[in-house]
């Protein structure tokens, strides 16, 4: 009777859920500063939202809060365990397989801005590579490889100190379908 337009299918959006634990590796360390090869254990939780996409590539926006698990230095000098706090926006692209609504994995990768905020204001760039294996639709495990640059505080001469890092970490991520 009618004439109707055809309805679009539109796509959803994704609200993203993580929490990891990881560590990180000093490429170089400040003997100045008394550091050891690893750096301190940490746990980062991080949410977002995957913008909605066709096919097998997508992107992400997120924003994550990380703390030291363990402490790092001197007694004196050191940071004391969850005394060192970051927050970290990033953008990521995303890759599933196999394609369809729901992939068994999804590869990533990163490019954020992290913020320390305590113990001393500094910030830094990182660059992540994820992948995600899908336990059950909408919950999975991951692994993370990522490097980092931090543009440190002051050393005692009051030179600019510069930290790179290579990180490993290990967590479960949600994955929230959002219909409209």
């Amino acid at each position: 009777m009618f004439d109707r337009e055809p309805e679009v299918e539109r796509a959803p959006w994704r609200v993203l859920a993580s929490v990891g634990v990881g560590t990180s590796v000093r490429l170089v360390q400040n003997l100045e500063l008394q550091q050891e090869r690893f750096a301190p254990a940490y746990v980062e939780l991080r949410g977002g939202v995957a913008l909605p996409q066709r096919g097998r590539v997508g992107h992400e926006l997120t924003l994550a809060a990380t703390t030291n698990l363990s402490g790092d230095g001197t007694y004196t000098s050191g940071i004391d365990p969850f005394g060192q706090w970051a927050i970290a926006p990033a953008y990521a692209v995303r890759v599933g397989f196999p394609a369809g609504p729901v992939p068994d994995f999804v590869l990533r990768g990163r490019l954020g801005v992290p913020l320390v905020l305590a113990p001393d204001l500094t910030w830094g760039i990182e660059v992540d590579a994820s992948i995600t294996y899908a336990i059950l639709a909408g919950l999975g495990a991951y692994f993370e490889l990522g490097y980092a640059t931090y543009f440190g505080a002051e050393d005692r001469a009051g030179d600019l100190t510069v930290h790179p890092l290579l990180a490993f970490e290990l967590g479960v991520s949600v994955d929230w379908e959002v219909l409209r």
